[in-house]
């Protein structure tokens, strides 16, 4: 019989109640500390060997479960929170493959392609947005049929992250796995689960979450378009020249700030090698015969000189407030 002593602490999906409002100058302060310490975790342990980029055959798979008939539950989050992040990898030379709103069997079957695919490549990178939920000591990604009465369901109506994970780990390829769950209150009360937890260290994978472990997703905003997290890192994986850890701790930075520091991403990198996704931008090269300013040369290339012209000078731009 499994005792409670094996299971570990969970956060659960509701929000607790609080006595008062959180002043605007706390919720700066909390903001503040959580930014720091995000940048701080994502920073940590550098990596000595330079950062290269990975210029070989890339493969993606990205899935989205926003519409889930069982738990009388759709997120059109999901949705656009994939089309952001098939857009960023097509950017950064994957070969992409979507699924949408797939239940167990097609869920499984795509992930089965992408492990055969990968098995031919350098790199692989899977993106999952839709329900997901940790019960002791597993954590389980929803497929869209999914429609537990318990937590005795769970494993036969869910995908286990921690095999997903072994299966990529056991194919010997490196790959980046990312989880971006959706808020899933009523699922979490229908099977006495929480927030994911921590999963398996597995060599050869960069596995990334939206959220701490133990930390339940934030309730989306009411505005349109992907979520701040997907946003943020489709818009900084694919900055030409930068380690994906630097673009991850920048990610964190505007999730903490735009989240008021209830939002921090998460990383495990068992890559074992720095990666950088898109290659840095090699600088023009200079003309053999490049002149002088204020010169240009003749039909037999001998310089001479040019009008000169009184230039106006370049009006500056006003300066813009940084949009988060």
């Amino acid at each position: 019989m499994t005792t409670n002593a094996q299971f570990r602490t969970r956060t659960p999906f509701c929000t607790l109640p609080v006595s008062r409002p959180v002043s605007s100058r706390w919720k700066r302060l909390l903001a503040g500390t959580a930014l720091a310490l995000a940048l701080a975790l994502l920073a940590a342990a550098p990596i000595d060997r330079p950062a290269r980029a990975d210029t070989g055959k890339r493969v993606a798979l990205v899935i989205d479960n926003g519409r889930y008939a069982g738990l009388d539950g759709r997120s059109d989050r999901a949705a656009a929170n994939a089309s952001a992040m098939a857009s960023a990898l097509r950017r950064a030379g994957f070969s992409v493959t979507r699924a949408d709103d797939v239940g167990r069997v097609a869920m499984e079957s795509s992930l089965e392609r992408f492990r055969e695919a990968l098995a031919g490549a350098d790199l692989g990178f899977v993106y999952y947005t839709g329900l997901a939920v940790g019960l002791g000591e597993r954590e389980f990604l929803l497929p869209a049929d999914a429609a537990p009465a318990g937590a005795e369901d769970l494993p036969r109506a869910a995908l286990d992250l921690d095999m997903l994970l072994g299966d990529l780990r056991d194919g010997g390829r490196k790959a980046v796995v990312v989880i971006d769950p959706t808020a899933g209150d009523a699922l979490a009360r229908r099977v006495g689960g929480g927030a994911l937890g921590t999963p398996m260290e597995a060599d050869g994978l960069f596995v990334v979450y939206a959220h701490r472990p133990g930390v339940p997703p934030v309730p989306p905003r009411p505005e349109k378009g992907p979520g701040i997290f997907a946003a943020a890192l489709a818009r900084e994986m694919v900055r030409p020249g930068i380690p994906f850890r630097e673009s991850l701790a920048e990610v964190a930075r505007v999730v903490a700030e735009r989240s008021d520091g209830q939002q921090l991403p998460w990383l495990q990198d068992r890559l074992g090698d720095p990666l950088v996704l898109v290659p840095a931008v090699a600088a023009a090269a200079k003309p053999p015969n490049a002149l002088p300013d204020g010169q240009t040369a003749d039909q037999s290339g001998q310089p001479q000189a040019q009008q000169s012209r009184k230039a106006t000078p370049a009006k500056e731009p006003p300066a813009m407030a940084p949009r988060w």
